[in-house]
């Protein structure tokens, strides 16, 4: 008795279904991904917040800041003004075989800010970004007021570095207006590409380097 095999026709079939259930669930995959990432990161800023708490109620250190792979989180202002800035890397997008065509939709670049309310005894970091709805925790509220400063990239020249004695967790370089004079910026970017620390006021350029929002003389 012959055997009969798969026609050419029913191969293609086979094909084109497959072809379209991967079409509706390889963007479903890459959105729970990118979801998992974000969470994680916020987690990872609302422990550090804790931390930061602990420290100003002279409970102990906050100690390092968080290490992540697809986010970067910083401490700015202080006091009743603090902000954890959980900043969003590139890659924190997941683009299994199919990449992020909206740009609007998109996590790369966005960001996530926890602040503290409520009393002395009993703080709430509150959390707002201007992430997207389809990646945005639920206890976030939308706002695009939220990020402080921008770090400073070695080697950056169309922009001027200030140092900002609030950003991070003992001040550091960051792009913005300085007080410096104009035939000084390049002198300015030079200190800041080499990533130099700046407790000596000036960094020997007279002054000039603290950013002009900075209270820090």
């Amino acid at each position: 008795m012959k055997e009969k095999g798969f026609g050419l026709l029913e191969l293609m079939v086979v094909v084109g279904i497959i072809a379209i259930l991967g079409g509706i669930a390889l963007p479903q995959y890459n959105k729970y991904v990118t979801r998992a990432r974000v969470t994680e990161a916020l987690h990872a800023g609302q422990v550090y917040a804790r931390k930061v708490e602990s420290e100003a109620a002279g409970g102990g250190g906050a100690g390092t800041k968080p290490s992540l792979e697809h986010a970067d989180i910083n401490k700015s202002g202080s006091g009743a003004d603090t902000r954890i800035v959980i900043t969003l890397s590139g890659d924190i997008e997941s683009e299994v075989l199919i990449a992020q065509d909206d740009d609007s939709k998109s996590a790369n670049g966005k960001v996530m800010e926890l602040e503290p309310t409520g009393t002395s005894s009993a703080i709430r970091w509150a959390c707002k970004s201007n992430l997207p709805d389809t990646t945005r925790p639920k206890v976030c509220d939308y706002s695009t007021d939220v990020g402080g400063p921008t770090a400073w990239v070695a080697g950056t020249t169309d922009k001027d570095a200030c140092w900002d004695g609030t950003y991070g967790d003992s001040g550091g370089w960051v792009e913005g207006k300085n007080k410096a004079a104009p035939e000084l910026q390049d002198e300015v970017r030079n200190l800041a590409d080499t990533a130099s620390g700046c407790v000596v006021l000036g960094c020997g350029v007279a002054g000039g380097v603290w950013c002009q929002s900075d209270p820090t003389p």
